[in-house]
């Protein structure tokens, strides 16, 4: 494994893309590598040459569900839609699915919904609006307040307004979202 892990990050810093088919092709194996082909293949996913192969590959195994998957592999595997701004091969119902399934710890959720979000144009996460209110995790919700920082002023004012009950991750992050949106005019 350290052999592995020497190859993978010399690759990594010389952006030598000789390893990708073989990460794909052990993805799903070795769960301690994940990181590590994560870090490498984060390097090539705004490479149209490269992300298409890689985002298949990924979705495929995240899809099957005979996967036993960690939910800290999901999110690694999740970070993979997050770096990448081709949106082009990014398989948005797959996000949807994940951060829809209550099954999944909060950090997966949050994680796929950030994802989508990012994938998606302001006027698609209307949505936001709703599901924050019946979002019980606190983690959760602070995904869907950075989520909604994309969408205009005028959806988000009763979004970010503080409430006696939040908490101060959310009073935080929604103060913080307000200064965003106030500086972007």
């Amino acid at each position: 494994m350290k052999i592995f892990r020497y190859c993978i990050r010399k690759y990594m810093k010389n952006e030598n893309a000789r390893a990708i088919n073989f990460c794909l092709g052990i993805i799903n194996k070795n769960y301690d590598q994940t990181v590590d082909i994560v870090k490498y293949l984060s390097v090539f996913v705004n490479d149209e040459y490269f992300s298409n192969d890689i985002f298949k590959v990924v979705s495929s195994y995240l899809k099957n569900e005979d996967n036993k998957i960690y939910q800290w592999v999901w999110c690694w595997l999740l970070n993979l839609y997050i770096k990448t701004d081709i949106s082009d091969f990014v398989d948005k119902e797959l996000l949807k699915r994940i951060f829809m399934d209550e099954n999944h710890n909060s950090l997966t959720r949050a994680t796929a919904l950030l994802a989508y979000a990012k994938h998606l144009h302001d006027f698609e996460l209307m949505f936001l609006k709703k599901t924050y209110y019946e979002a019980k995790c606190i983690l959760f919700k602070r995904a869907i307040l950075a989520s909604a920082s994309k969408l205009p002023s005028t959806v988000t004012k009763e979004l970010f307004n503080i409430e006696d009950d939040d908490e101060l991750d959310i009073i935080v992050l929604k103060n913080t979202c307000q200064l965003t949106n106030i500086k972007s005019k």
